[in-house]
C-alpha cells in the first residue's frame, strides 16, 4: 500500500493509495500486520488516527536522531504503546547502521522483543503484546516485572481496540503487559546489565517521573566534569542545533575528552591548548 504514486510512470492502481492514516488503517483492515509510529526526515502524525489493534508501538530512535516526544504524545493521549528502535540507515545493515547524511547523525538503534521462540509467529505474537524494549545501540539486558495480587488478570490484545479481548488470570506481568489488578499496590522489579556504568534509572507513571534511581553516590564520581550540549530545533526536517560551545580552566588542566554520539567527521571536537 503506497502512501503516493509522485515518482511512479505506473499509475494502473493508483486508486490503492492510503495518503491518510485512515485510510491506511482501513486498508490493512484485514491483513496480518503490525504498525509502528515512525520518526525520519517526516515523522507520523500520531493525533490525526490511531488504530489500537494495529499500531502497537512508537520507535523513538534511529539512524535519524532521537524522539522520546513521540512516545510522550502518545502517553498523554492515553495509549498503550510499546517503545521501539530502528536503524533506517537505507543501507542493508541493521544493527550497525552509522548516520548516513550529516544532518542527521545518529547511531541506528536496537529492538531487543522478548520471546519464547525465534520464529516469525513468536516474533510478532512479542510484538503485539509490547514485549520489548528500545537501546540506542548497546545491546543491554532489561527485565522489568510487576508482581500482581490475587484477582489480577492480562488481556491478551488491547481492550481499546478488541473490547472482547481473551483475559487470562495471572500473578506476574513483563513489560507491555495491558493488566486489570484488585489491588492499587503493585511491586515492580528491574533488573538492568549493561557493558557501561549507568548514569540513572527513571521510573515514571506515564510522563511523571515518580523516582530516579542513581546506582553511586557523589563520592564516586572525584573531580570528574560532564558536559552534553544535546537537542533539536523542532520536531521535522532541518532539526540540528549547531551547537558552539566552550569551556576553559584556571587551576586545573585538560588531560583527555572524548565526544559522545558525535560520528559526523566534519563536526568535530578539538582541544586549543591544555585550558
Amino acid at each position: 500500500v503506497r502512501c503516493s504514486h509522485g515518482l511512479l510512470e505506473d499509475q494502473s492502481d493508483l486508486e490503492t493509495d492510503a495518503q491518510t492514516l485512515t485510510d491506511l488503517y482501513r486498508s490493512l483492515a484485514d491483513v496480518d500486520a503490525v504498525v509502528y509510529a515512525h520518526v525520519g526526515g517526516r515523522y507520523a502524525n500520531i493525533h490525526y488516527d490511531h488504530d489500537p489493534n494495529l499500531e502497537t508501538a512508537v520507535e523513538i530512535h534511529s539512524a535519524w536522531g532521537t524522539f522520546e516526544w513521540i512516545a510522550a504524545d502518545s502517553l498523554d493521549l492515553g495509549r498503550r504503546i510499546g517503545i521501539v528502535a530502528n536503524s533506517d540507515g537505507h543501507k542493508c545493515r541493521p544493527g550497525a547502521s552509522f548516520p548516513g547524511a550529516g544532518l542527521f547523525g545518529a547511531y541506528g538503534g536496537l529492538t531487543c522483543v522478548l520471546t519464547d521462540e525465534n520464529t516469525r509467529d513468536g516474533i510478532f505474537e512479542a510484538m503485539r503484546r509490547r514485549h520489548h524494549y528500545a537501546t540506542t545501540g548497546c545491546r543491554m539486558f532489561m527485565d522489568v516485572t510487576a508482581q500482581l495480587s490475587e484477582g489480577a488478570v492480562i488481556f491478551e490484545r488491547n481492550p481499546h481496540g478488541d473490547p472482547n479481548a481473551k483475559q487470562m488470570p495471572a500473578t506476574r506481568a513483563i513489560m507491555g503487559d495491558i493488566v486489570k489488578v484488585t489491588s492499587p499496590d503493585v511491586d515492580v522489579q528491574v533488573k538492568l546489565k549493561t557493558n557501561q556504568g549507568i548514569e540513572r534509572l527513571e521510573l515514571r507513571s506515564g510522563n511523571t517521573v515518580v523516582e530516579t534511581i542513581r546506582p553511586y553516590q557523589q563520592s564516586d564520581l572525584g573531580n570528574r566534569l560532564r558536559f552534553i550540549w544535546c537537542g533539536a530545533k523542532y520536531r521535522g526536517r532541518g532539526r540540528q542545533v549547531n551547537w558552539k560551545g566552550q569551556v576553559q580552566f584556571d587551576k586545573a588542566r585538560i588531560r583527555d575528552f572524548k565526544p559522545i554520539n558525535l560520528y559526523n567527521i566534519d563536526r568535530e571536537l578539538r582541544s586549543e591548548g591544555s585550558t
